[in-house]
């Protein structure tokens, strides 16, 4: 799995008895290690569209990978400012705002688009687990917090709902 994202370990297996899952860390010369899950578990995003922001080229490919495999259409921002642009223009259906993106913080992104009438759901993702920092982010209108490394089985379930909604 670890060599599919041009990679290799440490990785490992870890097992249940209808799903296997796969943990291993992708190296960023930027921002060190992210360790993403990457779950066997399927879930239809089919004719959901999705805008990652996220600037960890490695987890932007792993997050990507697994979502278009479970087959939404996925568009990506590599830093706030293209992420602003995207979010006011472009037709997604949910977005995934990196926190701490370049150029613009992925909140005061989410502020921005709040002000500009957007609607899209927004997802949080971040490396920060303090309760302080969950609440800043859902008071600037994200709609979930997931902090890294992400369950993208638990994550698509997410997509899944709050496309739903839409």
């Amino acid at each position: 799995m670890a060599a599919a994202f041009g990679g290799h370990g440490p990785f490992s297996l870890l097992t249940s008895s209808c799903s296997a899952s796969f943990l291993f860390k992708a190296y960023s010369k930027n921002w060190g290690f992210d360790s993403i899950k990457i779950m066997s578990e399927s879930c239809n995003l089919d004719g959901i569209n999705v805008l990652i922001a996220e600037d960890s080229p490695e987890t932007l490919l792993v997050l990507k990978k697994a979502l278009e495999t479970r087959g939404a259409t996925v568009n990506s921002a590599e830093d706030g400012q293209l992420a602003l642009v995207r979010g006011l223009t472009a037709q997604v259906d949910v977005m995934i705002m990196d926190i701490q993106l370049p150029r613009l913080s992925g909140l005061d992104v989410v502020t921005r688009l709040r002000k500009e009438g957007v609607n899209t759901p927004i997802i949080a993702l971040t490396g920060h687990e303090e309760v302080e920092h969950r609440n800043k982010c859902l008071d600037a209108g994200c709609n979930e917090y997931f902090i890294k490394p992400v369950d993208t089985n638990h994550l698509c379930r997410r997509i899944k709902a709050l496309a739903a909604v839409e």
